[in-house]
């Protein structure tokens, strides 16, 4: 059964936005931030290991990104190396071969994979606006517009 309204949101926001309740949202002591700097890892190559090298500072900068997200940030980046290669490959190959519809549909899944962990991380303007993060702040802790 889908659940209604929107989707709650974690206490270390309301704590960042200054709209915590220790009745709603639990001891404010026991939310534990997210800290330390996402590593890459050792096996991205190529494209991904470019893609990472170019973002991931920004995203770490801005907050949005921790240690916890390089899992998550790892794989964006090989979905968007798996888009370059299936395009590449997609643009090499005539319309009238029999794979190029095959070609076609990997060039779109990847894409799409890609595309759907990166808007997680605010990486489009309107992604940015939704994600309303702002930098980190002396203390370590990013903050919210509220809006």
């Amino acid at each position: 059964m889908a659940t209604r309204g929107p989707k709650p949101k974690p206490a270390i926001l309301h704590i960042a936005d200054g709209t915590h309740r220790r009745d709603r949202h639990g001891d404010p002591a026991a939310i534990v931030a997210s800290p330390g700097t996402p590593e890459r890892p050792k096996e991205l190559a190529g494209d991904a290991k470019k893609l990472w090298d170019a973002i991931v500072p920004g995203l770490v900068e801005s907050g949005v990104a921790t240690e916890r997200d390089a899992v998550e940030l790892a794989e964006m980046c090989q979905w968007f190396k798996r888009y370059k290669k299936a395009a590449k490959e997609c643009d090499r190959t005539a319309a009238s071969n029999p794979y190029y519809r095959q070609l076609l549909l990997a060039t779109k899944t990847a894409w799409g994979e890609f595309d759907g962990i990166a808007s997680r991380f605010g990486l489009t303007p309107s992604d940015r606006a939704r994600l309303k993060v702002e930098p980190k702040q002396k203390s370590g802790v990013a903050t919210r517009k509220r809006g």
